[in-house]
């Protein structure tokens, strides 16, 4: 096992760590994989659904669901995955909430994820390996509307027969 690895597993005295720094939504706690696999190309995230549902907005941040926004954007740094070209979203259940009537926080954050891989040179896939882009986002968002409009129209023509 790589020196540094054994170095970051080793039980360390325990320090005081201000709760201001551990409760900031910019804190981040480093993960053991960032500093170990310079030649990783594929990274897949199961539960990102459990987050979106779960995890509070932080008040403030003009990017919804702001903690899960930076730590997905950490995984864009060059130094910490110099190969990296691919983020999978394992989860079928948040491709589905991300493609069928999404709410308008949901297309905001991912919108946002997509432009920010596409920016690093990272493709963002979905469960099924199909890149997530910010313009498919946005269809997706209209697409839904579309939808609804028509809904609209049919339940409209129905009432007045």
């Amino acid at each position: 096992m790589p020196q540094h690895i054994l170095h970051m597993q080793q039980p360390r005295p325990s320090r005081s760590l201000s709760g201001a720094q551990t409760c900031s939504p910019d804190w981040i706690a480093p993960h053991i994989l960032l500093p170990a696999h310079p030649r990783i190309e594929l990274i897949g995230i199961r539960d990102i659904d459990t987050r979106l549902r779960e995890d509070p907005d932080v008040a403030g941040y003009s990017t919804p669901y702001f903690p899960l926004y930076e730590q997905l954007a950490s995984l864009f740094r060059r130094d910490a995955f110099p190969a990296l070209r691919f983020v999978r979203d394992l989860s079928t259940e948040s491709h589905h909430m991300r493609t069928v009537r999404p709410p308008p926080r949901i297309t905001q954050f991912w919108t946002q994820v997509a432009a920010r891989s596409a920016a690093h040179g990272v493709w963002f896939e979905d469960c099924n390996g199909v890149n997530i882009t910010p313009a498919r986002c946005s269809r997706d968002w209209m697409q839904m509307l579309l939808d609804i409009s028509h809904a609209q129209a049919a339940h409209t023509r129905l009432e007045e027969l």
